[in-house]
């Protein structure tokens, strides 16, 4: 069993513990009502370099740039996945758990 994160040819091995840790976030992110993600995800983009220019940031995720300007309107029923979610945050230099506030 690993002790600590390893980086071997290119492979991530985690431990016993991160894996539950990362289980518990998941697990976390998907309780949370989708109402507070979209307000948080609103938010911190508004505070973000991206504000104004919204295809630059869509381009850094890899995705449509209509699916971002979905995220920002907080009347759509658009639900943002973990991973999504996961990517926007190391984007906007924040944890996850910003969102999830």
């Amino acid at each position: 069993m690993y002790t600590e994160d390893t980086v071997e040819g290119g492979e991530i091995n985690m431990t016993v513990v991160d894996q539950s840790n990362l289980f518990n976030l998941i697990s976390q992110y998907n309780k949370i009502d989708s109402t507070t993600i979209k307000r948080n995800i609103i938010r911190l983009i508004d505070d973000s370099q991206y504000h104004k220019n919204i295809p630059v940031l869509a381009r850094r995720l890899d995705v449509n740039v209509n699916t971002v300007y979905g995220w920002r309107q907080p009347q759509r029923k658009l639900n943002v996945g973990f991973e999504a979610a996961l990517k926007l945050s190391h984007a906007l230099g924040v944890s996850i758990t910003e969102l999830m506030k």
